[in-house]
């Protein structure tokens, strides 16, 4: 299996520290367990010889082998959903090394080769709490209160015993009434504020009041974080996560897709569409009469300066914040090569994305029902994931 058989009583959400594997293995809610269930069969239909890989990866603490494995799960499924024929790590003629899935269809055959990307924010200018330090200030006991890390102050500084934040924490907030800020905030417009010094750490802090009739029930004590700074570059992070796979099997005879996990929450479409198909920039004309236009560079994964690139490559396909709980909801999106040495020519339920010689992008748009695909209820999974006691 890929979960323990024990009895679970924690419903509390993701720690700080947490991994995601531990969080789904342990979490006690009507909706995880859904999860757990859900994947516990897709697990069932994994071939057997392949299944202790899976597992152990899945079952990692290390993100990038947790998520590869559950996007590696998901593909599996998804193909034999759509009717496929599927053989893990089949071997190449020319290559030592071997794609994630051959599918086989009729007379259609495609190799799939699976990778995960992980972006974020450059530049960053970090300000934030660390995640030990973030950790106990959610276990601080607070029924009638939220809080606000203003500020932090002393980064690289000792990592400080939980007691040395959770105990003031819990004596200035037992000092405050809730009914009396409420009314204090209303009337001026500010929060109760504490500063906490500890081993060359600064902590400020606001106390929000819950509203009475969540008082006293389980959520989390933090609420608001301070601001952090930075820009975010997905576009780079894809082309540079595509060109690793593009090359290392070889020159297939049939269509090979590569499949991408984004779990960043920036990726957008057009992020997507300037990776492949290159970067939009203005256009300035020197005779200033004449309009700006918009135009699309060559300096795209498909295509550069020198004219169409990675050809072995015929299509990718985008999973953008697909995870376990929202199947039923997100679907991949299809992102087809016009220069492909082999073309993907099935016709999958996705909405695709192709672009024109010129880098004019053509678009056809589909809904799928990806509960129905995957035999699940509209609702699936059903509730909240934290229902609130």
């Amino acid at each position: 299996m890929l979960f323990d058989s024990i009895d679970r009583d924690d419903p509390s959400p993701c720690r700080e520290l947490e991994d995601s594997f531990s969080f789904l293995n342990r979490v006690d809610t009507p909706f995880w367990a859904e999860v757990r269930a859900l994947l516990e069969r897709w697990f069932e239909r994994y071939p057997d010889s392949e299944k202790d890989h899976l597992q152990s990866a899945f079952r990692s603490r290390l993100p990038g082998q947790h998520y590869a494995a559950w996007w590696e799960l998901y593909l599996h499924e998804l193909f034999l959903r759509l009717g496929y024929e599927i053989t893990i790590h089949p071997p190449l003629p020319d290559s030592s090394k071997t794609p994630d899935f051959l599918l086989r269809q009729d007379d259609a055959q495609i190799y799939v080769e699976a990778a995960i990307l992980f972006s974020g924010i450059s530049g960053r200018q970090d300000s934030g709490a660390p995640p030990w330090m973030l950790e106990a200030i959610n276990d601080v006991t607070s029924p009638n209160f939220f809080l606000a890390l203003s500020s932090v102050q002393g980064r690289g500084g000792p990592q400080l015993k939980r007691k040395e934040i959770i105990e003031p924490l819990e004596a200035w907030l037992e000092r405050l009434d809730p009914d009396a800020v409420s009314s204090t905030n209303a009337q001026e417009g500010r929060f109760p504020q504490e500063t906490i010094k500890r081993r060359g750490w600064e902590m400020t802090f606001e106390a929000i009041p819950v509203k009475p009739a969540a008082r006293g029930k389980s959520r989390r004590t933090l609420g608001v974080m301070p601001m952090q700074a930075g820009w975010v570059d997905d576009i780079q992070q894809l082309v540079g996560t595509l060109k690793k796979k593009a090359g290392r099997y070889g020159r297939p005879k049939i269509p090979l897709v590569t499949a991408v996990h984004c779990l960043s929450a920036f990726m957008e479409p057009l992020d997507i569409e300037q990776a492949l198909f290159g970067r939009e920039a203005f256009q300035i004309p020197a005779n200033s009469e004449e309009e700006a236009r918009l135009v699309r560079q060559r300096n795209g994964f498909w295509i550069t300066g020198d004219g169409p690139q990675n050809q072995r490559v015929s299509a990718v396909l985008m999973g953008v914040t697909l995870h376990p709980h929202n199947v039923g909801k997100v679907a991949p999106t299809l992102w087809r090569s016009p220069w492909a040495n082999h073309p993907l020519e099935e016709l999958w339920p996705f909405s695709e994305f192709t672009a024109t010689a010129q880098g004019e992008i053509l678009r056809q748009e589909r809904s799928p029902n990806m509960a129905e695909l995957f035999g699940l209820s509209e609702d699936w999974p059903g509730g909240e994931p934290f229902p609130r006691g």
